[in-house]
């Protein structure tokens, strides 16, 4: 499990920081390996080479949604579709995915931590992270503007 802080601002203005959490079962990370060509760890290796924005935030979102989900005060990690739903149509999540869709290091780092590696698996899926020259713009909506 990881955790990550996420800030945006609500629909008042107000920042907010939010701290998220994320986890991938073996099932999951095996439905995951399946769906993106020569698996997820190596697939991620790969970002940004031939890779069109499209795939890139599909696997951003893919991973983030199947990984999202809430730790309770007894320790248990709960997830269901409506907690799923709840947080794909915030602004939390859509700090998070453009964060990430505009820093393939912090998706590197991000499924690295998520993903069932070793060591020197979760090292090189970093590293390619910070290796990566494409860079995609940041993207700014009227409500996010100063």
């Amino acid at each position: 499990m990881i955790s990550k802080e996420v800030k945006f601002k609500d629909f008042s203005g107000e920042e907010i920081t939010k701290k998220c959490y994320f986890h991938l079962t073996k099932l999951e990370l095996t439905r995951l390996d399946v769906k993106f060509e020569g698996g997820l760890a190596e697939y991620a290796k790969n970002l940004g080479e031939a890779k069109s924005p499209q795939q890139l935030l599909s696997l951003i979102e893919d991973v983030i949604l199947t990984a999202y989900g809430i730790k309770t005060a007894e320790g248990k990690f709960i997830k269901n579709a409506e907690l799923r739903k709840e947080f794909e149509y915030s602004e939390c999540y859509s700090e998070l995915v453009l964060s990430l869709f505009q820093d393939e290091n912090a998706m590197s780092e991000f499924i690295a931590g998520l993903a069932y590696m070793d060591e020197d698996d979760k090292s090189e899926v970093i590293e390619a992270g910070k290796n990566k020259k494409k860079k995609y713009p940041k993207i700014r909506h009227k409500s996010t503007q100063n």
